[in-house]
């Protein structure tokens, strides 16, 4: 009796395997740094209520690429799930204890906003500064920059 074994791995099954794994490769680096969200901003940018404008305002115009703030809440977390606002990874564990985390500007988004600033955000300096101190009297001091929170620890 003969019998033929069917090869379960072979040159091809082994490209297909690489070339999927380089793609998943790419779209997680792809997702991290936010490329979805940048090329959507266009149509995220008009949706945004107030608050959510209030905090874009506030990093972008302070040129502030993170915040802290707290842990769950729904402005923060919905500019997360916009995917303007990331936590960045690794973050979280000590800052966990007082329901506080650290949220960043995506990086696609980041660079797309500064590429076109003038669509986004006023490129007058005196309009600049007001829409900045009306973003900042708008969120009251529940949120603290990044910067500020290094030098604590």
């Amino acid at each position: 009796m003969t019998s033929k074994r069917t090869r379960l791995w072979d040159g091809n099954t082994q490209a297909a395997y690489w070339d999927a794994a380089q793609d998943a490769q790419r779209r997680a680096a792809a997702w991290r740094d936010g490329e979805d969200a940048a090329a959507r901003l266009d149509a995220i940018w008009p949706g945004l209520s107030d608050d959510e404008r209030a905090v874009m305002d506030y990093l972008l115009l302070a040129g502030r690429r993170s915040l802290i703030g707290p842990y769950e809440d729904p402005v923060l977390d919905a500019l997360e799930a916009k995917g303007l606002l990331q936590v960045p990874p690794g973050v979280g564990t000590l800052l966990m204890r007082k329901m506080e985390t650290t949220f960043r500007v995506a990086p696609a988004v980041w660079r797309e906003i500064e590429t076109r600033r003038g669509d986004f955000l006023p490129t007058d300096a005196e309009a600049a500064a007001a829409r900045l101190a009306a973003a900042t009297a708008r969120l009251g001091g529940r949120l603290r920059d990044g910067a500020e929170s290094a030098d604590r620890a």
